[in-house]
């Protein structure tokens, strides 16, 4: 599942898409906050009821964002960009 997580958040970083970009990098950014907090349950600043609806609200804008840039002609775009770049075959990131 990590693989995957990984694997998709690195093809749509190299979509050449600044929202999407931006979109990405808030969803990794999320991803490794709930991570810490699955080992740091202690620590305020993972205290998921002060942060939940902040969390929620910038996971929304980020689907929102993936939704709207996949639904409309900015698509083709943004899968060749992620098919011409020559990582991808390589596999580096």
């Amino acid at each position: 599942n990590d693989r995957s997580h990984s694997e998709v958040n690195r093809l749509l970083s190299w979509s050449d898409d600044p929202q999407l970009a931006i979109a990405v990098t808030r969803l990794s950014d999320l991803r490794g906050v709930r991570n810490k907090a699955d080992y740091d349950l202690a620590s305020p600043k993972h205290d998921a009821g002060a942060h939940a609806k902040e969390w929620l609200d910038v996971a929304n804008r980020c689907v929102k964002i993936m939704d709207e840039a996949f639904a409309s002609q900015r698509k083709d775009a943004i899968v060749e960009a992620i098919k011409a770049n020559p990582r991808k075959i390589t596999g580096a990131n």
